[in-house]
């Protein structure tokens, strides 16, 4: 089988692998956690492999953005079962169509849809930890400050890729002390970084302006007032 053919069969095995992932979470946590990280090596290689050959290890940074989304879907999904097949599906679908395209031929569109999806889900992840074993503050802020330094270097340059990732780390930081439910953490965090996102795409190609600004704050205000509003609060015990 050619190596075209071998890419167009693996194409579809990424999905396969995370959903039968996901539906062993139903059945037993123990093969979920096997067939999760067994999942995740094997996609992984399969993203590696898509790479050319002459790609420098510098450019490989690429293959951080399918991994964490990985880490996001299969860290949710241990958190919250259903919900987190429900988000981890979508993933899946995500990943068929990403790495279908991937690496030369992803449209901007896609990538900042499988960007932000990633961002979702691992928030969630990391908050999931943050509000179940209550580890100390500094564990959950190294876990924030590797994955947006990690996704903020796919667009952005690394002085860019730090202040941002500081930004994040700053609200990161009041969320420790906000009694909120991990997935309504996850939907500030991208908030946070969808306004980043925007207005530093926006400024980069030419078209920022304050009627623009104004809009995009106004509109993740909205997202996070109503997450707040729906949100499961924990009890006080908890803070």
């Amino acid at each position: 089988m050619s190596y075209p053919e071998t890419r167009r069969f693996s194409q579809y095995l990424s999905p396969i692998l995370i959903s039968t992932a996901l539906l062993l979470a139903h059945i037993q946590y123990f093969w979920f956690y096997a067939s999760a990280a067994i999942s995740a090596v094997i996609i992984m290689f399969m993203f590696f492999r898509a790479l050319p050959s002459t790609q420098s290890v510098a450019g490989r940074g690429e293959l951080l953005l399918p991994l964490l989304l990985l880490v996001g879907i299969f860290g949710t999904a241990a958190a919250s079962t259903i919900t987190g097949t429900f988000f981890g599906v979508l993933g899946a679908y995500l990943v068929f169509h990403f790495y279908r395209l991937f690496p030369s031929r992803v449209p901007r569109i896609m990538l900042e849809t499988f960007t932000l999806y990633t961002v979702f889900l691992y928030s969630a992840f990391v908050w999931s930890i943050n509000y179940y074993f209550s580890p100390q503050p500094w564990v959950t802020l190294i876990l924030i400050v590797a994955g947006f330094f990690a996704m903020f270097r796919q667009s952005e340059s690394l002085l860019g890729a730090w202040v941002g990732t500081l930004i994040m780390a700053e609200f990161a930081w009041v969320l420790l002390f906000w009694p909120v439910h991990f997935f309504t953490a996850a939907v500030v965090m991208l908030a946070v970084f969808y306004l980043i996102y925007m207005i530093s795409h926006l400024s980069l190609i030419g078209k920022l302006s304050r009627r623009k600004i104004y809009f995009q704050v106004s509109l993740i205000s909205i997202v996070v007032l109503i997450a707040l509003l729906s949100s499961a609060w924990q009890p006080i015990s908890r803070i």
